[in-house]
């Protein structure tokens, strides 16, 4: 007969604690009917944050940072990633032309095919517009080291974008 965990049987059950890491395991022992009942410790899972998930090219708070070609010229371009749900990516693209001094933000969102690393992220809202300027959308391609991501912006009238992982 087993006992209750936590209780002690008249000689015929022993309780034992044993800790490994921040798990408690108990073993419980019948030495009368040849039943015993274990509770062997388990290994932690492994604790990976969300944004730090192995394989996955964007993680959350990651920034990429480059330029890309529309109208207006080069301009200076900030690819701050939000949110990364399986496939799905969230991002703030962020810009300056130097030589008119224009600055804006904009949402981004769209996803990742992960077996070729194609990522197609499409203008969501303004989170600070400059005149005379439009969201566009970016589909591209990251590196099978992940380091770069590069492609085209979707707007008529824009060429290439390129991009490197900071830090």
């Amino acid at each position: 007969m087993v006992g209750m965990p936590g209780t002690l049987g008249t000689g015929r059950l022993a309780l034992y604690r044993l800790t490994f890491g921040a798990f408690l395991s108990l073993f419980s022992l019948g030495c009368e009917s040849g039943e015993a009942v274990v509770s062997a410790p388990v290994a932690p899972a492994a604790q990976v944050s969300p944004s730090e998930v192995p394989g996955r090219p964007f993680h959350e708070g990651q920034t990429w940072i480059g330029q890309y070609d529309c109208a207006q010229g080069t301009t200076e371009l900030r690819l701050r990633i939000r949110a990364v749900r399986g496939n799905a990516v969230d991002s703030i693209f962020e810009f300056r032309h130097v030589p008119s001094g224009a600055f804006g933000q904009f949402t981004l969102s769209g996803t990742i095919n992960g077996a070729g690393g194609h990522v197609v992220l499409e203008p969501g809202e303004w989170l600070e517009r400059p005149r005379n300027y439009v969201m566009v959308g970016m589909d591209g391609t990251l590196s099978p080291s992940g380091d770069t991501f590069t492609g085209r912006i979707t707007e008529e009238g824009c060429g290439g974008f390129s991009l490197r992982r900071e830090g």
